[in-house]
């Protein structure tokens, strides 16, 4: 038995399921979260197997960090229910002209420490965020458009990525060419 014909099968049957429940009696039902959904079920249960995260990456062809970062800014925030993590915390530094990190790790209290600690790293390593100063004083504020524009202008693939992706968030749903012309 070929099992990656077994998979593709399986695959294509599902989406076209999906596609037909989504459009059922004229309704359009939103799909924005599914693929993000199952890529946290199929993660989450891989490691439920027992196979680890460097693994994981591999198969998914992805780097690990890649693969980490991609987990860290789907899983759902317990302080923000129907949010991801990544998504709450970025909305929340936003709010803010400079938010301290125990600020931070005080609103999402209910959110394991580790993962907003890693969300937060993320952020400010893709740019996203600046950081200043270190421990519990560190302090964190969005980084403006014209930011974001001169580290377009120098950044490289990883900067790229985090840019990609912030400008899908604002956006909304958005196709390859309006985000290309963005």
């Amino acid at each position: 038995m070929n099992v990656q014909l077994l998979i593709d099968s399986v695959v294509r049957q599902t989406t076209v399921l999906i596609a037909q429940l989504a459009t059922s009696g004229g309704v359009r039902a939103p799909l924005s979260q599914i693929a993000g959904q199952v890529f946290l079920s199929l993660a989450r249960e891989l490691e439920e197997q027992g196979v680890s995260r460097k693994v994981s990456a591999d198969m998914f062809g992805m780097a690990l960090r890649t693969y980490q970062r991609k987990t860290q800014r789907l899983r759902e925030s317990h302080t923000d229910h129907g949010r991801s993590l990544w998504e709450a915390v970025f909305d929340y530094l936003g709010a803010k002209q400079m938010v301290l990190r125990h600020e931070v790790l005080t609103r999402f209290h209910r959110d394991d420490e580790a993962l907003v600690r890693g969300v937060l790293h993320d952020l400010t390593e893709s740019g996203l965020v600046f950081a200043s100063g270190t421990g519990a004083r560190t302090a964190y504020r969005v980084a403006s458009e014209d930011e974001l524009g001169r580290l377009r202008k120098i950044g490289d693939e990883a900067e790229l990525d985090a840019l990609i992706w912030t400008t899908i968030y604002r956006a909304g749903p958005i196709t390859r060419v309006a985000l290309h012309a963005q």
